[in-house]
């Protein structure tokens, strides 16, 4: 497997520019977003996803004309899988900043009681447990849906997993005002039972999870309830959302803060986690968070830090949020957990891209719940910065439960003799020559028919975010490859499906679904070839734009430099990639393969939505009924217009849903027209469909 890792923003080898650097920030955090919510793979820890973020965020402040709407900075983290229905999250489910010192909490409070205008503030603190977010939706008291946090606008409705969880109830009595509640909370599992449920798959050889809350993230969305059922999944709230039969929120005239809420849940019957405490201070907030740093090892269940939020719901309503985070709320994290080992051996793993990455093989050490043999040595550059050498006593950390690496060598302890590691001048999996670029850290197999390579680009272009072959996973692609019958991406689209059937553990039933798979994914178009295909700094986005600027491969294939870089957003690194990677004859061959065996390839020309709204500014405030502010703020981008923080006299439109705050006396103040949601929709050409508040049950 190749571990996407950060790319620093300044390596000693020439400081990238902004805007090419927030450009990698992006993808990076795209590749690695749908790995940890949609793949429930992780291959980063959440520290290290955590400082790409903060690098992104800073480079945007330092640079605003770079940050676009779609950044990961202005929206949460996480996606819907096509196997699902999608629903709306109204309000959304935001994200929460992070905060890992003393610190950085105390400026939470000085920035909390700025924006109340007042010395004093009232917070409540609650473990950060590491599950999977969810939103459960009873009507009448009954459970209707189960839906996953998604995007924080959308998400999976999995209700027919959600019920077999034994801790959800499918009926409370709730007041008779009460049309409909949504209760937020974390789906988890118990270490013990992570560990029990790791040693099952390994078992049957199957790959174990990486942590307890991907387990508990894979388990969810898992199409089989009976097996869902036999996870031990586990459930606690922290939220509580309340309707009246109008879809009116009610909440916060029957509840007044978060203490309140959270033992009217527990008083409903809900599973609350019972370590909250209100506080009166930030003082007594951080004597809880050094308290629990301790105490959170002995928990059954993995827990990675606290949420402080402000606990007074008039005040939150007052701070209010940003298109990702409340400003009332912020979690705490705590150092990652270390362990000392030794070093026996670093063995040399080569992907896709032919990228050689060193890695540890170590003495089993037990480490945050789970033993520990191998940890990633990332590149040439970083073993060398270490001075990382077999036999060496080092220092590893596992951040969230996720991958181990190397965070440093215990000097004192290393061997007499021992001598420095060198990269192979050859290619472990083929034997032929490597060569590192200049500027680059990366040491790289020159054979494009390497195995290895082979094996890694086939695994990538089978990939749900690829072509999405569901049945053809990693273990699987390597039988095959073993038996000969899949020598590169084109082979898939040729497969005799008798002998497919004879591979261990597969069978006829699973070879037809396999062909099924196959087949449909011939259909998938030039957005998703392109991707899969694994062209050098062409991604998704940069997919997306060919597949619409371009009738089919024929004609992307034809265009020159300057056709490229004219695409809004297609540089001139993109461009060259794109043109030495069809002037290769090896490839040219292997599309016109594909071609033969009926893969389809015709880009998806769309007519851009219709500029209604050019030079016209909106501001967007309060509670949209059946919209959220992101998807008006999409809607209004589309059609040309700006969307803007704040009103001024420069502001044509204030959009006002209920709980419009201070913006509504503003708008008065600078003779701003007010509209409604009703009112905006009616402002573009085409009508735009509404999305309902509510769907109807399954």
């Amino acid at each position: 497997m190749v571990l996407s890792l950060p790319i620093p923003y300044n390596t000693g080898m020439g400081k990238t520019d902004p805007a090419t650097r927030i450009d990698e920030l992006k993808k990076l955090i795209a590749i690695h977003s749908d790995k940890y919510y949609l793949q429930d793979r992780p291959e980063i820890t959440d520290g290290d996803f955590d400082k790409l973020m903060a690098e992104l965020r800073l480079l945007e402040d330092e640079n605003p004309i770079f940050r676009t709407a779609d950044s990961p900075t202005q929206k949460v983290g996480g996606g819907v899988r096509k196997e699902f229905a999608a629903y709306s999250h109204n309000p959304p489910m935001l994200s929460l900043d992070n905060s890992y010192n003393p610190e950085d909490l105390r400026e939470f409070d000085k920035r909390v009681k700025k924006g109340l205008a007042r010395d004093h503030a009232e917070y409540l603190t609650e473990l950060k447990i590491d599950g999977l977010g969810v939103n459960l939706i009873y009507v009448g008291g009954k459970l209707k849906l189960g839906v996953t946090r998604g995007d924080g606008k959308t998400g999976e409705d999995v209700t027919v997993n959600i019920k077999t969880i034994g801790d959800i109830p499918h009926a409370v009595k709730t007041p008779a005002t009460w049309a409909r509640c949504e209760v937020r909370g974390e789906i988890y599992l118990r270490r013990a039972d992570f560990l029990k449920l790791n040693e099952e798959r390994m078992e049957s050889g199957e790959e174990p999870f990486a942590n307890p809350r991907n387990a508990a993230a894979g388990s969810v969305r898992l199409l089989d309830a009976n097996i869902t059922q036999g996870r031990k999944l586990r459930f606690y709230c922290y939220a509580l959302y309340v309707f009246d039969k109008k879809g009116t929120a009610i909440r916060d005239t029957v509840l007044h803060s978060q203490i309140e809420m959270m033992e009217k849940l527990a008083a409903l019957g809900f599973p609350v986690n019972d370590a909250y405490k209100k506080h009166t201070s930030i003082d007594s907030v951080l004597e809880v968070v050094a308290a629990w740093e301790e105490k959170r090892k002995k928990l059954p269940y993995d827990t990675d830090g606290l949420v402080v939020k402000v606990n007074r719901f008039p005040d939150q309503r007052e701070l209010g949020a940003t298109s990702k985070f409340p400003r009332w709320a912020i979690a705490y994290k705590y150092a990652a957990e270390q362990a000392e080992t030794v070093v026996q051996n670093i063995v040399v793993q080569v992907g896709r891209t032919g990228t050689l990455t060193p890695v540890a093989d170590l003495t089993p050490v037990l480490l945050a719940g789970s033993t520990i043999s191998r940890a990633t040595l990332h590149n040439e550059d970083n073993v060398k910065q270490k001075d990382v050498r077999v036999g060496d006593s080092v220092i590893i950390q596992k951040a969230g439960d996720i991958i181990p690496q190397v965070m440093k060598v215990v000097f004192e302890k290393r061997p007499e003799g021992s001598k420095p590691w060198a990269m192979p001048k050859k290619c472990p999996a083929c034997g032929d020559e490597v060569a590192r670029a200049e500027g680059e850290a990366a040491v790289r197999c020159l054979n494009r028919h390497c195995p290895a390579q082979q094996l890694e680009a086939i695994i990538h272009f089978a990939k749900r975010d690829s072509m999405d072959i569901d049945g053809l996973g990693p273990s699987r692609i390597e039988a095959m490859a073993q038996k000969g019958m899949l020598n590169d991406i084109a082979d898939i689209f040729n497969l005799d499906y008798a002998a497919v059937a004879e591979i261990e553990k597969m069978g006829e039933k699973s070879a037809e679904n396999l062909r099924k798979s196959i087949e449909a994914a011939k259909g998938r178009g030039l957005e998703k070839l392109l991707v899969g295909l694994g062209i050098r700094h062409v991604g998704e986005r940069a997919a997306f734009l060919m597949a619409r600027a371009f009738a089919d491969m024929d004609a992307l294939m034809a265009a020159d430099e300057e056709k490229l870089t004219s695409i809004h957003e297609i540089g001139p690194e993109i461009a060259q990639s794109l043109i030495q990677f069809f002037a290769d004859a090896e490839n040219r061959k292997l599309i016109d393969k594909l071609k033969k065996f009926g893969v389809q390839m015709e880009g998806s020309r769309e007519t851009p939505a219709a500029q209604t709204l050019a030079g016209k500014t909106f501001v967007i405030t309060g509670t949209l009924e059946g919209m959220s502010r992101n998807e008006a703020k999409e809607l209004i981008q589309r059609a040309g217009g700006k969307v803007s923080g704040s009103v001024s006299k420069k502001t044509d439109y204030l959009v006002a849903g209920s709980d419009p705050g201070s913006k509504l006396d503003d708008a008065a103040k600078h003779g701003v027209k007010v509209i409604g949601k009703e009112e905006l929709l009616k402002l573009f050409a085409p009508p735009v469909p509404t999305v309902p508040d509510y769907p109807s049950p399954p």
